[in-house]
């Protein structure tokens, strides 16, 4: 990175240029201290110190020759070239990564400021270390590195040098073995940056060669080696005389390696291959390679030139944009796994912005077409799971990626060509025309409701373009594309809301022409699936008159709350069940929407409403509920498609009176009470409900007339999302009497009792959780990589693990498909139509008197039912428990405990496992409403029952499980908060780690620790502090990866936690950091973690960054006075600022901004301002990290509210204006925009005075 630094950068000159004229002084340069290395010292020094004192001499060595002029270098490079050498070249101390790297990086600045006369000696006395067999191979992989670095920056002044460079690579390539991990990165990593530097000199023999280590290194097992082959090959295309392919299937010849390295990749892996597939298809839109011809006898003087026909190579390109996009898609379609598609896709986002606003401006409808495609592949539509995860990675491209580069022309222009491209093309009018499949269709949608919030009023513009279409689709037979179309219209109207009253009437009247005359019929099925399209359609319509009041009269809501009543009425005296259920939907949909007006308008219908509800919901009969008798005579499955779908929709309804009402109506204690009645009789009617639902009395007719056992399935788990939802809204105290049965029913849905699941015919069960594909039907969607999303309502605090893993790049939206169980789509739940917002407003302040508001975009996704059916029970099971009684918390966590531990021939490991996630998801929010005193844990017993609830899962192989185990004891300990109960925990740990040698256990432990005290904090868990510390420290320098990286996270999270009173501490923490630094099984490269399907090194030097970050905040101010720990906190931050790791470099900025705070003398602002620029731009595809680019802009705010002044005279080629404004037409991000401007306000602020014009 310190090579990419120098390279973008050295043509802009030194930053002090702006600071002050050089005076010339006749007196000799005065050479830094740090120009000589006190060898002496050295030797004198512990074994273990050696390696530390030379990483703090190379250090400060660095930082003094930047400063440096070149007359003060010159007077001092033969002796640091000697010394340098000798210790890249000796095995004592030992040459480790840091010390390696730092080595590489001085001869660089050293070459760059001072003579190069000798340049060609040292690059040829390090070749010579590298061509030879060494003893140490430390010493080997030094040289190697070395070579890389010099010749990345340096390599074209040394062409001469490069074949030999070449072929010793090469042969240690070859006879590289496939466990000599660490030579084998850093030699394919050398090679690469060698060709950066001097590519121009590789022969067609020298690429054939580097071609064959890359594509060999993309297959390999490791990641790593996949990563640094990426690299490679990215650079043998860029820097090279390698001709680009010249036909679409030679780009997929040559991309197919890079593809197939996607599978079982990690994100480094990910964004590498797409870094490369960019690349190479940015080539092809290039003009071809002119061919060689062959020398011809000068003809006779004065004769013409001969000329060619044909248009100008100029003019012509490789390859078309279809082409193009063909190829990525081609590579998207032939991938079988879901890396393999997410890698693809972010190759497509590298690919398009890299190729700039106006090159997606200009082929905005190609994109779009391709993308589409995409996304109605047959082959990537096979099943519901994959259609949904194509549309949404299709989503984010044309979203996150297209639509956020467009510019305000380029998004009325893409509303047109969406309007008039797609929409018009359905229904196809001739024989001939092909209409979009549904598919495409949702896509469409989907993006137009986007770019109709962000165009805002000005969408009226393009109103011929889309408001026809978009009506005729109205009868589009797709549930998806009318859910779809509804929130589209949604959008339209909330961002122009001319279109509402026009809309709504016209709504309006084709709901009543449709229910009139009898034109409702069981038997066809098209004309129910249209009437209840219209009633989403206006439901998503009347959602938007509480924020345009103005634009819509009382009177027509009161008309369509009078057909509400009308449809309900005329269900109730038909005998069409099929028409009735529809007519109940569509009414219940409506009221549900009409809740949102708020209680000026319900408190005139809440009596007859109530009168409804109470009739909807009936008391069971003794017959019904099995007391009776007679067994109740079977019902049909048209019958309990009414029954479920009509209960469901008014249960619907009711959820939105109580989420928009509950201040104003529902919280009377008369309204509070009569509906709980009604839930009361639906929680009484579920029963009632059949273990296996009656097969389609219609099925062998018509196939579309057919009620499936799976829909009245998925209808029965949306009403008990309903219920649970309901009684969550209310206020508990309403309901008391029912708090047991509601228990056992919330526990049915997420943890079911093997014991007590009928047995039934496939599929028969998944309503109560038994039956093949029970997993499905179980899996809770609060599971966020490792943390339990459950609870959030409560405000209760977060201080868990999760927070080191929150990696926020510009795709991490898709990243976060990969592990995602269940995919969510709108149409799973179409009641979030009218309960969620399509844009959030945000006020801006421009200055002291005026603001402006911006519109953000948000498309609500709801998990499948069954999925949802878990959520809600999990969120009212935390809710209910800590309001119980001592007996009842116990028993219902002894209960708990069975379940989870449930050992049985009917359970599957994956059934297991789901119930287990359930289970302590759900402790986790009982603990999360006990630590914000709504109720609390009852009696000693039942915290000793969560105890052993999660001591088994803390211990075991998966790796979520620990750290939901984790946190729940940490947050116990928070609740119970008794010494009596912490210490016998924390000593309970500490045995195990001392005793178990189990890198599962020990890991879990470690982590286990880090979340007790963080929890519990720094005043309640002093007297642990000491204990845990030592702990820590010893189990981060276990040489196994998984042990040491928890327990780097767990240090972190205990410095955090004790605040000041680590501060005896920070000195043993900081030399521990240290010296791990230095220590190879902590090395991304280390033999153990490369182990195909092991664990890594990944988050090692990210964690080293957090933990300095967290240390540099206790020492505070002293940091000043503090000349060793200052210095060492230094050499660790400047070496994670130049890590290739972008997470490991963010951490670095962090400690910037500390050291900004607490010790500002010592922050070299002229250093590191182009180091900041370097984040800020957009043409490397690694500065697309969101989460560095975020970071660099906030410690450019941090830097300019305190000079100014010195932040533009160190700014490189004084362009930091330019980009700040650059960056502020493309940036997403609400936050990082207000900062890019505090910035550019704080640097006018600065100017303005002596330069008003």
């Amino acid at each position: 990175m310190a090579a990419h630094f120098e390279a973008d950068f050295a043509a802009f000159g030194s930053p002090q240029q702006f600071l002050q004229q050089p005076v010339s002084s006749p007196t000799p340069p005065s050479i830094p201290d740090s120009f000589a290395l006190d060898e002496n010292k050295l030797s004198a020094a512990d074994p273990e110190k050696k390696e530390l004192y030379l990483f703090q001499w190379l250090s400060s060595l660095e930082r003094d020759l930047r400063k440096a002029d070149k007359d003060t270098v010159k007077a001092a490079q033969a002796n640091l070239e000697k010394t340098l050498l000798k210790y890249l070249t000796i095995g004592t101390p030992k040459p480790t990564r840091p010390i390696r790297q730092l080595i590489a990086r001085c001869f660089v600045v050293i070459y760059s400021t001072g003579d190069t006369r000798t340049l060609f000696d040292t690059l040829a006395a390090t070749q010579a270390v590298v061509a030879k067999k060494v003893e140490d191979p430390a010493v080997r992989i030094a040289a190697i590195h070395s070579v890389g670095v010099i010749s990345e920056t340096h390599g074209g002044k040394l062409l001469s040098l490069f074949p030999e460079t070449a072929s010793s690579f090469t042969k240690i390539m070859k006879n590289a073995k496939e466990a000599e991990i660490a030579l084998r990165y850093e030699t394919t990593m050398a090679l690469t940056k060698a060709l950066r530097g001097a590519g121009r000199g590789a022969t067609e023999v020298m690429i054939k060669d580097f071609l064959k280590i890359a594509k060999n290194g993309l297959a390999d097992k490791v990641p790593l080696i996949r990563t640094a082959s990426a690299e490679l090959m990215e650079a043998i295309y860029k820097h090279t005389s390698h001709p680009p392919p010249l036909k679409t299937d030679e780009y997929e010849t040559v991309l197919a390696p890079a593809a197939k390295a996607l599978d079982g990749s990690n994100y480094p892996v990910r964004r590498a291959v797409a870094s490369l597939i960019a690349t190479i298809l940015g080539l092809s839109q290039s003009p071809p390679p002119v061919a060689k011809t062959p020398a011809k006898k000068p003809g006779k003087p004065g004769a013409a030139p001969e000329t060619t026909t044909g248009a100008p190579a100029q003019e012509q390109y490789i390859l078309t944009v279809e082409e193009m996009l063909s190829v990525l898609s081609s590579l998207c379609l032939k991938g079988t796994t879901r890396e393999m598609r997410i890698g693809v896709i972010e190759a497509y986002a590298a690919t398009f912005k890299r190729s700039g606003i106006r090159f997606v401006e200009t082929n905005y409808a190609l994109i779009v077409k391709n993308i589409v495609d995409l996304a109605s592949h047959p082959k990537m539509t096979t099943t519901l799971n994959d259609t949904l995860l194509i549309r949404e990675l299709a989503g984010f491209i044309l979203r996150e990626v297209v639509g956020k580069m467009l510019t305000e022309t380029g998004q009325a222009n893409a509303v047109k060509e969406l309007g008039k491209g797609w929409l018009r093309k359905w229904p196809a009018v001739l024989a001939t025309d092909v209409a979009p499949s549904e598919f495409a269709l949702v896509c469409v949608l989907n993006e137009l409701a986007a770019l109709l919030v962000d165009l805002g009023p000005a969408a009226v513009s393009q109103q011929e373009a889309i408001v026809d279409p978009l009506v005729t689709l109205l009868a589009h037979p797709s549930r998806a594309v009318n859910v779809a179309l509804a929130w589209c219209l949604r959008c339209l109207c909330t961002a122009s809301p001319n279109f509402l009253p026009k809309m709504i009437s016209k709504l309006t009247s084709l709901l009543q022409k449709e229910s009139g005359h009898g034109h409702l019929n069981g038997d066809k099925p098209d004309l129910l699936e249209r009437f209840i399209g219209y009633g989403n359609v206006l439901e998503a319509l009347i959602s938007v008159v509480p924020k345009h009041n103005l634009f819509v009269s009382f009177e027509s809501m009161a008309t369509v709350f009078g057909l509400c009543t009308q449809l309900l009425k005329s269900a109730s005296g038909s005998k069409d069940l099929r028409a009735m259920a529809a007519q109940a939907q569509v009414a219940w949909t409506l009221i549900g929407s009409l809740m949102c007006l708020g209680p000026n308008f319900v408190k005139i219908h809440i009596s007859q409403l109530l009168l409804i509800w109470k009739n909807v919901f009936p008391k069971p009969s003794p017959k019904e509920s099995g007391a009776g008798s007679a067994p109740p005579p079977p019902k049909t499955d048209l019958e309990w498609n009414y029954i479920l779908v009509s209960r469901g929709s008014a249960l619907a309804a009711l959820h939105s009176f109580l989420v928009h009402n509950i201040k104003d109506l529902a919280s009377s204690s008369d309204v509070a009470k009569r509906i709980v009645v009604s839930l009361n009789n639906t929680l009484s009617f579920l029963p009632t409900l059949p273990a296996v639902y009656p097969q389609s009395s219609q099925s062998g007719t018509d196939p579309t007339l057919a009620i499936t056992p799976q829909k009245l399935t998925q209808s029965e788990h949306l009403l008990r999302k309903r219920l649970f939802q309901c009684y969550a809204a209310l206020p508990p105290a309403t309901y008391e009497t029912t708090f047991s049965i509601l228990l056992r029913a919330t526990m049915d849905a997420f943890a079911p009792d093997p014991d007590k699941t009928p047995a039934g015919p496939p599929g028969a069960g998944a309503a109560h959780g038994a039956g093949p594909g029970v997993e499905g039907s179980i899996v809770t969607s609060f599971l966020k990589g490792l943390e339990a999303d459950v609870a959030n309502g409560t405000g209760a605090e977060d201080r868990g693990i999760g927070r080191a893993f929150v990696k926020d790049t510009d795709v991490q939206k898709i990243e976060n498909l990969l592990d995602q169980q269940t995919m969510d789509s709108l149409e799973s739940d179409p009641h979030l139509i009218y309960i969620t917002a399509p844009a959030s407003t945000t006020t801006i302040h421009t200055d002291s008197t005026s603001h402006r508001t911006e519109l953000i975009y948000t498309r609500p996704l709801s998990p499948p039912a069954s999925t949802g059916q878990v959520d809600a029970a999990i969120e009212l099971f935390a809710l209910l428990v800590p309001l119980q009684n001592a007996q009842v918390q116990e028993t219902t966590m002894e209960q708990m405990i069975r379940l989870a531990k449930y050992v049985g021939g009917r359970v599957s490991p994956a059934r297991k496992r789901a119930v287990e996630v359930n289970v302590i998801v759900a402790v986790i929010g009982v603990l999360k409403y006990a630590m914000v005193k709504k109720g609390g844990l009852a009696s000693g017993k039942v915290g000793v029952t969560i105890r052993d609830l999660v001591e088994d899962l803390l211990t075991g192989p998966d790796a979520v499980l620990r750290a939901l185990a984790s946190e729940t004891l940490g947050r116990l300990c928070r609740v119970v908060g008794s010494v009596g109960f912490v210490n016998p925990l924390v000593q309970n740990l500490v045995d195990q780690v001392v005793k178990n040698r189990d890198p599962d256990c020990r890991a879990g432990a470690a982590l286990a620790l880090g979340c007790i005290h963080s929890y519990v904090g720094g005043m309640a868990a002093s007297s642990h502090l000491k204990t845990i510390v030592g702990i820590l420290h010893s189990l981060a320098s276990d040489p196994h990866p998984l042990v040491h990286t928890w327990a780097l996270h767990s240090l972190w999270l205990t410095i955090e936690s004790a605040g000041l009173m680590y501060g005896p501490y920070v000195n043993s923490s900081l030399s521990v950091i240290a010296k791990l630094f230095m220590t190879d099984s902590h090395e991304p490269t280390a033999a153990l973690a490369n182990v195909p399907g092991g664990d890594t090194n990944q988050e090692v030097y990210p964690a080293f960054g957090r933990i300095l970050h967290a240390l540099v905040g206790v020492v505070g101010p002293e940091l000043q006075s503090s000349t060793k720990v200052r210095d060492l906190c230094f050499s660790l931050y400047n070496e994670l600022k130049n890590d290739d790791d972008p997470f490991a470099v963010v951490e670095a900025i962090r400690c910037i901004q500390h050291f900004i705070l607490f010790a500002p003398k010592h922050v070299d602002i002229a250093s590191l301002m182009p180091f900041l620029q370097m984040h800020l731009g957009t043409g490397d595809y690694y500065t697309q990290v969101y989460l560095l680019r975020k970071a660099s802009v906030t410690c450019l705010y941090q830097l300019s509210r305190r000079d100014a002044g010195a932040v533009l005279a160190s700014s490189v080629g004084n362009q930091l204006e330019e980009q700040l404004f650059a960056l502020l037409d493309t940036e997403v991000d609400g936050m990082v925009r207000d900062e890019i401007k505090d910035v550019l306000g704080e640097v006018l602020t600065f100017v303005a005075p002596g330069r008003p014009s």
